[in-house]
């Protein structure tokens, strides 16, 4: 439905379009990776059944049920969903930031957004045919893309000349609209199949064999763990919702080829070693090495994060462009924990400024930020999920990640 509405008004429009109408209930893994793959083509948020029906006295435990009083069997919460409070929530998929399809718990009564409803099927019905696809025979199209499943196994390199022969590419997967259709698409015969991000050579910089930049990521836990002295190539695990894993690229599997025609963005890759005092480094092809604090029960505040930088060398985060902010956020494990960045109120309490003395040029605040001084929130940082900077008070938790300009090559 392209209508915004209010969570009721949403449940009553569903319930006039005829008997056992309702607003959508979800069980299983598969039908959130339908609704989710067909939620880019509504391009917005949208309410389903699952709401808020009961909470303590102060509002910590909340319950929540589906309208179609249908079993609670599956739900897929984005982190920190639902937040404790005394507010009236309902569920909504979201459609912004890394979380798209995620479950989001938002107020009833307030926004309005788009609704999915439900009915039985009914065997009196046909099922209507398919949609006409200009995509070849024996190839399956999503968004502006065509693809097909290889089940005989490759190496990833023989992989993508296999694809290159049908005029395409090894999947380069952009956004969790891509990768719910894929959920559903790839065959579930084998353990792991390939898609197309691998390392560029000598270095740890991931980036797709259509040359597309890495703005989204579906790591297993621990996961990417990649080598500077050799070449990684990335796998998805068909037994683990299609979690990607660094794999070996001479191991042979099977396979997903894209072709599209959409244009590809290119920014110039800034070829350097990152220094040897850090045996894991992040790189996103910029003019720096990233690195993040590897243990996940280090969470540092502000002030501590700088001083950790420190000791290490290094600065800091600072963000210039959406470009890098995206990169970055591929590579983390999305947590709730906010990231630090290097900025900090200024003197004068109404500007901001990065602690390495850089000029302010970009800035990526999140809605009703930047909060005013008389909060006394004084640091920045950015939140995994949606990516938006927001104030936070200098001593509150966060992820500690470095930067360290690269050593370019002679």
């Amino acid at each position: 439905m392209r209508y915004k509405l209010l969570y009721k008004q949403a449940r009553n429009a569903c319930w006039a379009i005829g008997e056992n109408h309702d607003l959508v209930s979800i069980h299983s893994k598969e039908e959130q990776a339908f609704l989710t793959q067909h939620l880019y083509d509504l391009g917005t948020s949208a309410w389903i059944g699952m709401h808020q029906i009961q909470s303590d006295e102060i509002g910590h435990d909340l319950v929540f049920g589906w309208m179609d009083q249908s079993r609670t069997d599956f739900t897929y919460w984005a982190r920190g969903h639902p937040p404790p409070g005394t507010w009236k929530y309902c569920a909504r998929l979201s459609y912004e930031g890394v979380a798209k399809g995620e479950w989001i718990a938002d107020y009833c009564e307030i926004d309005k957004k788009g609704y999915i409803c439900q009915r039985p099927t009914d065997p009196e019905i046909p099922v209507p045919p398919p949609k006409p696809s200009e995509c070849a025979d024996g190839l399956v199209g999503y968004r502006n893309s065509c693809y097909k499943y290889f089940s005989e196994p490759e190496s990833q390199q023989d992989a993508n000349r296999t694809c290159q022969n049908l005029g395409g590419h090894l999947v380069s997967i952009i956004d969790s609209f891509e990768q719910s259709f894929l959920f559903n698409f790839v065959e579930k015969k084998s353990r792991a199949v390939w898609n197309g991000l691998k390392t560029a050579q000598g270095t740890r910089y991931l980036s797709w064999t259509d040359k597309q930049p890495l703005y989204y990521s579906n790591w297993a836990d621990n996961q990417p763990q990649l080598r500077q002295d050799q070449d990684s190539c990335v796998s998805m695990d068909v037994t683990n919702d299609l979690k990607w894993n660094v794999t070996s690229c001479s191991q042979k599997l099977p396979f997903v080829c894209e072709i599209t025609n959409d244009p590809i963005p290119t920014f110039p890759e800034v070829i350097g070693t990152c220094p040897r005092i850090e045996s894991s480094w992040i790189d996103i092809g910029d003019d720096f090495c990233y690195h993040v604090a590897q243990n996940r029960s280090h969470i540092l505040s502000w002030d501590s994060t700088s001083r950790y930088c420190l000791t290490k060398g290094m600065k800091m985060i600072r963000v210039n462009s959406d470009h890098q902010m995206k990169s970055l956020v591929a590579y983390l494990w999305r947590e709730s924990y906010k990231v630090h960045l290097g900025l900090i109120r200024a003197f004068d309490k109404q500007s901001f400024i990065w602690t390495d003395g850089a000029p302010l040029d970009y800035t990526n605040w999140d809605v009703r930020e930047p909060n005013s001084y008389s909060d006394g929130n004084d640091c920045i940082a950015f939140d995994q999920t949606t990516t938006k900077w927001k104030t936070i008070n200098c001593s509150s938790g966060g992820v500690a990640i470095c930067q360290v300009p690269k050593m370019k090559k002679l």
